[in-house]
């Protein structure tokens, strides 16, 4: 995570890369939580009804992963950056203070 000493010494540039970093860590974690939930429960979904319904065909396209990871890197990436971006414009001393 990012500290404010750290916040205090770091340029622009390296300020952004790092939040950038750690949104992208956070949402590929996100993701990876996600995605387990999401498939456990879809399984268990289906199964629940192929007791019920036995011609349920179940068929994952294979550019849904692929979007899944897209859509939450970027949405990471945005509301990640676009903070740290507003922030890495302040002087330092006025973003930390407290009122």
């Amino acid at each position: 995570m990012v500290t404010a000493p750290d916040q205090i010494v770091a340029r622009f540039e390296s300020l952004t890369a790092m939040i950038a970093l750690v949104s992208t860590a956070l949402s590929g974690l996100g993701l990876l939580v996600g995605g387990v939930l999401g498939v456990i429960i879809a399984v268990a979904i289906t199964l629940l009804i192929g007791k019920l319904e036995t011609s349920l065909p179940l068929e994952v396209p294979p550019f849904a992963p692929v979007l899944g990871f897209a859509v939450s890197v970027a949405v990471g990436l945005f509301f990640g950056v676009w903070p740290a971006y507003k922030a890495a414009q302040l002087d330092p001393v006025d973003a930390l203070r407290y009122e």
